[in-house]
């Protein structure tokens, strides 16, 4: 047999291996062609047969390929799909597992936060449910409406369209009306000490809680009975002394002792004593402040960085304020930071020895996790931390600028 007729046979079987039949003189004892590998029995081919071979093994591997192509195409189907069903079953369990179900018969209202789930049982399925109803007359939302939430009600009051529409009296038994927010807060002052006391709860719910914090204007027992005047004291002669004075509006006098200050409304008031008269002052007037039904504990810390206020300011607000700026920044204004910290919330004393802080030593004692600030138990280990922290600034400028 000539080798184009062997050549022939390849494509006609479609397989490389079988040039000739079994038993011819170019095959192996298996019946096998010599290996195609042979560069030498290639060789010995003439050029038409290796042009047809190439030809042939091209189609044969372009089979091979399509061949091995379908059962991975197919393959990887299989597991898309496996891997969409877990999918889908994992998010199915997921969402099954974030979503509550309210408990009440018929009723089919989901939610993500059992918080949530039980305050809609509250409100909707309970039987004592309370309701809130706005008390501001000829309200733009709707007279008389009601809020299921005290929050949602204090939100829908907070509103500056409704500080000048006229609102009806919260406390039970009560018709009469007043000119707006403030209006109803200088009317409920005039309601008897026991009445004001008894409802406290409902005064908070309805958005008055500041009024009555540390024993406030509402929960003052004397209050002045000139409408408009938010002043407020437990002292009988205190409030003698008050309506002594002629005024026909707004007095509320700062109770330190020569300072001149008066404001129309008791807020003023408070802010005024956080803002300009430091917490020893305050401290020493305590019994005066109290006894006008304003809080000597309000405090507001103004940041010498950034001159913004902390108020409610306590050593955690004003320190977590702080943290916010640079070692750098609190490093180079140290000194005004201890002034108006000591400003605000006094002197500061650290450790069972009461080492007091001062100068840099606030730097340390503000940035430092309490565990490290509790082993400076010392002046020279305050001293030593700021060395530390100056020369890991210095590390971190030349840095910067490598």
């Amino acid at each position: 047999m000539d080798t184009l007729s062997q050549v022939s046979r390849i494509s006609t079987k479609g397989c490389p291996l079988l040039l000739s039949d079994p038993g011819e003189p170019n095959h192996d004892e298996h019946g096998r062609l010599h290996p195609f590998s042979d560069v030498e029995y290639l060789a010995s081919l003439p050029p038409p047969v290796l042009k047809e071979l190439s030809k042939n093994v091209a189609q044969a591997l372009a089979a091979a390929k399509q061949a091995r192509k379908k059962p991975v195409e197919s393959g990887e189907e299989s597991v898309l799909q496996v891997h969409g069903k877990r999918a889908a079953q994992s998010s199915a369990n997921k969402s099954s597992m974030d979503t509550l179900r309210c408990e009440h018969p018929g009723c089919t209202t989901t939610f993500r936060r059992n918080k949530d789930r039980r305050r809609h049982f509250r409100c909707k399925h309970k039987p004592s449910t309370r309701t809130f109803i706005c008390p501001v007359v000829d309200c733009p939302s709707g007279s008389g409406h009601k809020y299921p939430r005290s929050e949602k009600l204090r939100d829908h009051l907070d509103a500056k369209k409704l500080t000048l529409i006229d609102w009806s009296c919260v406390l039970p038994g009560c018709s009469e009306t007043s000119r707006g927010r403030a209006g109803l807060i200088d009317h409920l002052g005039q309601h008897d000490y026991n009445t004001r006391v008894s409802n406290k709860t409902l005064l908070a719910e309805y958005g008055f809680a500041s009024y009555m914090l540390n024993g406030g204007y509402l929960l003052a027992t004397f209050i002045c009975s000139v409408p408009g005047c938010p002043f407020g004291t437990h002292d009988k002669d205190a409030i003698n002394e008050h309506l002594s004075i002629h005024h026909d509006g707004p007095f509320c006098p700062c109770p330190i002792t020569g300072c001149q200050r008066v404001f129309q409304d008791y807020k003023s008031a408070v802010m005024h004593l956080a803002r300009e008269h430091d917490y020893d002052t305050r401290e020493s007037f305590k019994k005066e402040i109290y006894s006008q039904c304003l809080s000597a504990e309000n405090a507001i810390f103004l940041c010498p960085i950034c001159y913004k206020e902390v108020k409610q300011a306590s050593i955690y607000t004003v320190r977590d304020h702080c943290r916010k700026h640079g070692h750098e920044e609190l490093l180079r204004d140290s000194e005004a930071l201890m002034k108006a910290w000591t400003f605000s919330l006094g002197s500061i004393t650290h450790s069972s020895e009461y080492l007091r802080i001062t100068g840099d030593m606030i730097v340390p004692y503000i940035i430092l996790p309490e565990r490290k600030r509790g082993e400076l138990r010392t002046k020279a280990g305050f001293e030593q931390a700021v060395a530390r922290i100056r020369a890991g600034i210095e590390l971190s400028k030349n840095h910067d600028l490598s």
